[in-house]
C-alpha cells in the first residue's frame, strides 16, 4: 500500500448514508428501564463513525451489569479519546479538503493493528504517537489550536 495517494485507487462501489459525527452527549437512560445503545446511545466514534467494537463492548458490559446491579454501568468514553475525536472533527470542519488525504495516509502508512486499536478506543500512547508520526501532524497541530482556543473563549 505504500505510495498510495488520494487519486491512486479505483472506486468499485459507493455507500450512502449519514452518521452524525459529533462529540456531543447522547442520552443513555431516556426512561426507567430503557437503555439507549448503538448509534442512538452514542456508540459511533465521533470522528469516524466506527461503531462495531464499541457496540459489542457496551452490550457485554450491560449484560454483565444487569444481574448484579440492575442498572447500566457503562463507563463514559475516555477523555483522551474524546479529545482526539474533537481535534479530528475540527480538522474536518476547518480544512475539509485535507480529510481524504489524511484518511488515505492513515490507512496506507500506519500499521493496521495500531489503527484498529485507535478505532476500538484501546490505543496506547505509543500507538497514538506512531500514527501521528505518519500523518501530516502540522495540520493536526493547527486543528488542536483552533479547538483549544474555542474552548478557552467559551470559558
Amino acid at each position: 500500500m505504500s505510495g498510495w495517494t488520494a487519486g491512486g485507487f479505483e472506486v468499485l462501489a459507493e455507500e450512502r448514508g449519514r452518521t452524525m459525527l459529533t462529540t456531543g452527549r447522547f442520552e443513555r437512560r431516556p426512561a426507567h428501564r430503557v437503555i439507549n445503545i448503538g448509534l442512538r446511545g452514542g456508540a459511533a466514534r465521533p470522528s469516524t463513525g466506527y461503531a462495531f467494537a464499541r457496540i459489542d463492548r457496551e452490550a457485554r458490559e450491560i449484560a454483565d451489569s444487569l444481574p448484579v446491579l440492575g442498572e447500566d454501568e457503562r463507563p463514559a468514553p475516555r477523555a483522551r479519546d474524546q479529545f482526539l475525536d474533537a481535534v479530528l472533527l475540527t480538522l474536518m470542519r476547518e480544512a475539509p479538503e485535507r480529510s481524504p488525504q489524511v484518511f488515505v495516509t492513515l490507512f496506507a502508512t500506519a500499521r493496521t493493528d495500531r489503527v484498529l486499536r485507535l478505532l476500538d478506543e484501546r490505543a496506547t500512547w505509543m500507538d497514538i504517537f506512531a500514527i501521528i508520526w505518519v500523518l501530516p501532524w502540522w495540520i493536526f497541530l493547527r486543528a488542536w489550536w483552533i479547538y483549544v482556543r474555542a474552548r478557552l473563549v467559551a470559558i
